[in-house]
């Protein structure tokens, strides 16, 4: 049997444990649930340092040299007759790279010059047939871009961390040869040829894009339209000489990779 301060001990725990309950229901004591939300993890694409000095190399395709061929018959420097739409010379080729440049960045904004050395083998031939002063001729015209070497100055711009579109301009040197085989018959008959080699300067215009792999390697996409005028050239006829105006410009597109250092 319990005694009377047991009785009293447990009429006490329960009044206690009846109070706490009553407090925590009426909020007094009672800690607040609080919702937490979810921490959005921001990932930011890794940055690329695009200043500095780099090498590079490219592969490439050259075309859309249209070269419509005339002659201008002349006996010393007197015209004796002229010759129009005799065939038509439309270089394409694929051609091999080297370059080295050097660029600043500010902010987006990235610019420096870029030295290349091109090997060529953009070119073409083509035959047809004229008649001047008496004499029905047959002939074959080549013409070939043999190598290239262009200064410009690339302007870019960051359109992502790792990816840079850029505008090219500046100034291209060109080697090339052009040559002619006649034929022809009339009052006799003749054959003659001529190959000349020249060089011209001219501009080079063009635009592409770069995406950086690493912090080192990158590769890029480059459309290039160069322009170097008309150049003189001349090939014997049965009667005086002949003069045609070579037209080597062309485009070219290039895929090739840069090593910066």
């Amino acid at each position: 049997m319990m005694n009377a301060k047991s009785i009293i001990a447990i009429c006490a725990a329960s009044g206690a444990t009846a109070f706490v309950s009553t407090v925590a229901m009426a909020g007094g004591t009672a800690v607040p649930i609080v919702d937490i939300a979810p921490v959005e993890i921001q990932v930011t694409p890794a940055g690329r340092n695009w200043e500095g000095g780099y090498v590079g190399g490219a592969l490439g395709l050259g075309f859309g040299g249209d070269d419509t061929v005339g002659l201008q018959a002349l006996d010393g420097s007197d015209p004796i007759g002229r010759a129009t739409d005799i065939t038509d010379i439309k270089l394409s080729g694929l051609t091999g790279s080297a370059h080295v440049g050097y660029r600043w960045q500010r902010g987006q904004w990235v610019v420096g010059p870029n030295l290349a050395a091109e090997l060529s083998g953009v070119s073409d031939s083509s035959s047809g047939s004229f008649s001047l002063n008496g004499f029905n001729y047959e002939t074959n015209v080549e013409s070939e871009v043999k190598s290239v070497i262009d200064l410009t100055l690339k302007t870019g711009y960051l359109v992502d961390p790792t990816t840079m579109i850029y505008g090219v301009a500046g100034v291209s040197r060109g080697s090339f040869n052009y040559s002619f085989n006649t034929t022809g018959t009339g009052a006799g008959s003749f054959s003659g040829s001529s190959s000349e080699d020249y060089s011209s300067t001219g501009y080079v215009l063009g635009f592409g894009f770069e995406r950086a792999f690493n912090e080192r390697l990158s590769g890029f996409g480059e459309f290039n339209y160069r322009s170097y005028g008309t150049n003189d050239i001349t090939t014997p006829l049965a009667v005086g000489e002949g003069t045609t105006r070579a037209t080597p410009s062309h485009s070219s597109i290039k895929l090739g990779v840069n090593y910066a250092f």
